[in-house]
């Protein structure tokens, strides 16, 4: 399980390697709160959350942004040779 920050601002920012058959993603989590990113076109969108407000999100989302760089080298680095499987939408 990639750890990419252990202590930005508390949050810990990782991924699982099994994930890189999914597009470039991110899980944060503190405490008890945990969500995940898609990263599309430099920008994080909130996939889904449990326990985060508003705020926290803004604030996840800006960490984000702010180290985009060294999450997709991480990414990179992580799942190259992987491609990620293409998902059919649901009726």
């Amino acid at each position: 399980m990639p750890t990419i920050f252990n202590n930005i601002d508390g949050y810990r920012i990782y991924f699982v390697s099994y994930d890189c058959i999914e597009p470039m993603h991110v899980h944060v989590s503190i405490q008890n709160s945990v969500c995940k990113f898609w990263i599309r076109e430099n920008k994080p969108v909130l996939a889904w959350q449990k326990r985060f407000n508003t705020t926290e999100l803004n604030e996840i989302s800006n960490i984000i942004v702010a180290n985009i760089k060294i999450i997709k080298d991480a990414w990179d680095e992580t799942c190259k040779g992987t491609e990620p499987k293409k998902y059919k939408k649901k009726n």
